[in-house]
């Protein structure tokens, strides 16, 4: 986590992350040992998920996959929580 201590002096005082690659509990928990961090847990529904995919257009995910990843995300974020480590839920819609 040695990048972190650059940040100040770059003036950078968050970092925003997402996806798969980072949704790993290990990381989560070192990142959780030298910062302020906060879980962004965004869930929805599958059909509502399902939709926007095909409105995006591109490569179509398998439904396993899918499911896969949900559960994934479910599980790190209980985890979070178990830990102390801030989760938020509920966004205010930018919208």
């Amino acid at each position: 986590m040695e990048w972190l201590e650059s940040l100040p002096l770059l003036g950078i005082d968050w970092v925003f992350g997402e996806g798969a690659r980072l949704t790993h509990l290990g990381f989560l928990l070192a990142l959780h040992e030298c910062t302020d961090l906060t879980v962004v847990y965004l869930d929805v529904d599958p059909e509502v998920a399902a939709q926007r995919r095909i409105d995006r257009g591109g490569k179509q995910l398998s439904e396993t996959f899918c499911k896969t990843m949900t559960t994934k995300a479910a599980n790190v974020a209980a985890a979070c929580r178990e830990a102390g480590i801030k989760v938020l839920e509920k966004v205010p819609c930018l919208g």
